[in-house]
């Protein structure tokens, strides 16, 4: 199965969690990170993909992932609204810990437009910004850096989706 940018897949956090080759940019502690939910694929570079979850959840700070930006997959992707949960949240895991926690749902598999995937990986460097570049570079490496943001992420943050369902 292919991954590559703008792939949404079903991941249990579960396996990713425990496995120590995992990168996460936050402490997984609190309510619902173990349930098995759709990520989307925002990096991939040498054995290694970085990943934003999504829910059903609307918050005026997450991002509305349009129906229309998910070509494919199962059809609740687009019947129910779907959000960014957290930008700067992102998961960095190797091929071997994807394999284990992807759940397959069906032949189909969902993909981000490229307009889709343009706003997701927007809204990505505008959190790494905020974060102070406590990231990753997201230049096609996925190497763990201290940098700091760049001036796009900050320029980025302007209004991006901000408002939820537009």
């Amino acid at each position: 199965m292919s991954i590559r940018p703008g792939s949404i897949r079903f991941l249990d956090p579960r396996v990713f969690f425990r496995a120590a080759s995992t990168f996460l940019t936050w402490n997984p502690a609190g309510p619902n990170t173990d349930k098995t939910r759709p990520f989307i694929c925002v990096g991939r570079c040498e054995g290694r993909s970085a990943w934003v979850a999504l829910t059903t959840q609307r918050k005026p700070n997450r991002l509305w992932i349009r129906p229309a930006w998910i070509v494919g997959g199962l059809p609740r992707l687009r019947r129910q609204n779907q959000y960014l949960r957290d930008a700067a949240q992102i998961v960095v895991m190797t091929d071997a810990t994807y394999s284990a926690a992807v759940r397959l749902f069906g032949e189909r598999q969902a993909q981000l437009t490229d307009d889709g995937l343009t706003s997701v990986l927007i809204r990505v460097e505008a959190a790494r910004w905020f974060r102070r570049g406590d990231a990753i570079n997201f230049d096609h490496t996925l190497t763990i850096n201290n940098d700091p943001p760049t001036d796009a992420g900050r320029d980025a943050c302007a209004g991006v989706g901000a408002g939820g369902a537009e």
